[in-house]
């Protein structure tokens, strides 16, 4: 057995025989970093209809978000939270090569993981190859506490590789379908009797006492514990004749099942070209596409403001490699990357809809309702997501006596944006502050509490560009050294329509006069339109040492350190953008009614922000407010 004698870099390679031979539950490689030393969590789901919530590994103790993936030697990161979009299923890949700890300066931008794919390419001979993995609940123990679960998942596709052209021009492609077909459990909800929709709450027990209910309006008790159905808010009513399905357990409990279907396709072609021995190219295009119906979008009450959403991710690499002699190679890589996901509600309802006179919020959508202790309605956020991201890549290899160098770099343009109706719906708060029952409060259309925005449009764009140098010097047959330096810089953050804000007590905005003392827009006080100050010194060396201890190659000492960087996301830069005054978003405290909730009040909708008239954008204060230090730096 020969141990690691050359490179202090820690981490696997999974080889194509490997991948298939491993056991994987959804078949994402990435599920292969749980068998490595260091790794403590790592989420590798099947299919992602937003790469926020996509693949992510924590290792050696760093943040589940601090990873970069490789596809094909260039970045596949997901741009807000920077976590690992969909890789090709492992009968597309050639090698899976994970580094967590101590790699060498051509790899970095972030303080964690390399996770890196290679994908097949052709041969002179034709080979393919077909796959089906079943799971059904025909075949599952059936669990005691949800016995009805109903499982049909089928993950299937082929491989296909050969000539175009002999020893010249090779092809191969992959595809790869995945069907589930599943139900979703509801549990927790105890919506009201049919009783109890008339407004009849003589046989309402909490806490195995009879509830008694007040008149918000006189302070009196109502009358045997029943409001007259005069006083019950028409939107109320409607709501719960809709969405809302009486009791179906003894106690008043409700438990419910909803259709969860998920589906995904993924398509991979990639064609290798060699002009001669000496020079060879490829190309390769990769496209997935994931889709999911979500039967109530996080209610416990099924059938509430169901949603569907499709994620859309499409990847395409030219690489070109060229010899100049044995000892000297070179290698270039372009790629570009997008993601594109859309989520809406279905049907198309707003509480305007049910009667209230309530601003629609487009797209549109339902409030979120919580009615303490009882049920909870909660809509999706209704929106699109787009990550473009272009990056050429250059890397030199050069092997001169003891010394094997590695010289490169890297541009990267970054562009992402998120346009939804985030907080648009509103969202009520119930908890029985007013007659003493939640339901109560509910039933005559008073809520402690109403938040509504209109919306939100995130976006950002930023270049991130680095340089490397490697050099593994071989100074004796047991020793060698690696040594490297790597440069990383990334430019601010910016909207591109200055969608930002940042506070500096003592000065006033000149841009926008009514904006609160020390709220400073871009172009002003000194800031260019990221706001924060770049971040230029951002050099990070690698030094280690591998010594092969009895130079027999089974045993060896080997130290490292080195600096490592992290990015800045744009869940942390766009922050402002969601706040005044490029959105307004109010908070009240007990709003008239369900069904006329800015009664005695202006109503703050519909607002738009126009910055070419700045005497019309508003301020509410006091209000929330988020903004980024500009003397941020990279961590």
């Amino acid at each position: 057995v020969q141990v690691e004698s050359r490179s202090t870099t820690l981490g696997a390679v999974v080889n194509e025989q490997q991948m298939v031979d491993l056991p994987l539950s959804g078949r994402n490689p990435v599920s292969l970093a749980r068998i490595l030393p260091g790794v403590t969590t790592v989420s590798a789901p099947t299919s992602a209809i937003n790469n926020r919530n996509a693949a992510n590994l924590s290792v050696t103790g760093s943040r589940a978000n601090a990873n970069e993936f490789l596809f094909d030697g260039n970045n596949y990161n997901g741009i807000f939270r920077n976590t690992g979009m969909i890789y090709p299923n492992p009968d597309a890949l050639a090698e899976l090569k994970i580094l967590t700890n101590t790699y060498t300066a051509e790899y970095g931008r972030n303080a964690g993981a390399a996770v890196s794919v290679v994908t097949k390419s052709g041969t002179n001979a034709l080979h393919g190859n077909l796959f089906e993995f079943l799971r059904n609940d025909a075949l599952n123990a059936t669990p005691f506490f949800s016995p009805n679960n109903f499982l049909r998942q089928n993950q299937f596709g082929f491989t296909l590789g050969g000539p175009v052209i002999k020893n010249k021009t090779f092809f191969f492609g992959s595809y790869q379908g995945l069907r589930i077909r599943e139900l979703r459990l509801f549990t927790g909800a105890t919506p009201p009797t049919a009783l109890e929709r008339q407004g009849d709450l003589s046989q309402t027990f909490s806490r195995g006492r009879l509830v008694t209910i007040k008149d918000p309006r006189t302070g009196q008790l109502f009358m045997d514990n029943r409001i007259p159905s005069v006083r019950i808010d028409p939107v109320a009513a409607k709501i719960l004749q809709t969405y809302v399905p009486q009791p179906n357990l003894p106690g008043g409990a409700l438990v419910g099942t909803g259709p969860f279907p998920k589906t995904s396709d993924q398509y991979l072609i990639k064609i290798d070209h060699a002009f001669s021995p000496r020079h060879t190219l490829f190309g390769r295009y990769f496209r997935n596409k994931d889709s999911q119906d979500d039967p109530a979008s996080g209610s416990n009450v099924p059938g509430y403001s169901p949603s569907t959403g499709i994620g859309t991710g499409q990847s395409l690499n030219v690489s070109d490699t060229f010899i100049f002699n044995p000892n000297l190679i070179n290698e270039a890589r372009l790629s570009y990357t997008r993601f594109f996901s859309d989520t809406q509600n279905v049907p198309d309802v707003t509480l305007a809809t049910l009667g209230s006179k309530i601003w629609a919020p487009d797209p549109p959508a339902l409030p979120n309702l919580s009615i303490s202790g009882r049920f909870s309605l909660q809509a999706a956020i209704a929106g699109i997501q787009v990550d473009n991201i272009q990056q050429f890549t250059e890397k030199l290899s050069w092997i001169k006596g003891a010394h094997s160098l590695h010289l490169g770099g890297s541009i990267m343009r970054f562009d992402y944006l998120n346009r939804s109706g985030w907080r648009g719906a509103g969202t009520f708060t119930i908890d029985g502050s007013f007659s003493g029952d939640p339901l109560a409060d509910f039933l005559l259309g008073l809520s402690t509490r109403l938040g509504q925005g209109n919306g939100v449009e995130e976006a950002t764009r930023t270049t991130s560009t680095s340089l490397y140098a490697q050099d593994d010097y071989r100074v004796t047959r047991r020793l060698t050294l690696n040594l490297g330096l790597r440069y990383e810089y990334n430019t601010p953050h910016i909207h591109p329509g200055d969608k930002l804000y940042v506070i500096v007590p003592g000065q006033q905005s000149k841009r926008i006069p009514q904006a609160p003392p020390g709220m400073l827009f871009p172009g002003e006080g000194g800031f260019g339109r990221g706001l924060i100050r770049p971040d230029r010194n951002n050099f990070a060396p690698r030094l280690g040492m591998a010594w092969d201890l009895f130079g027999d190659g089974k045993t060896s000492l080997r130290a490292a350190w080195g600096l490592f960087y992290d990015i800045l996301t744009p869940s942390d830069q766009v922050r402002s953008s969601g706040n005044q005054p490029f959105i307004n978003y109010v908070e009240i405290n007990a709003p008239y009614s369900l069904s006329d909730p800015y009664r005695g009040m202006p109503d703050p909708f519909p607002y738009f922000y126009h910055p070419a008239n700045p005497a019309n954008i508003k301020f509410t204060l006091p209000g929330p407010t988020a903004y980024v230090d500009p003397n941020l730096r990279n961590p």
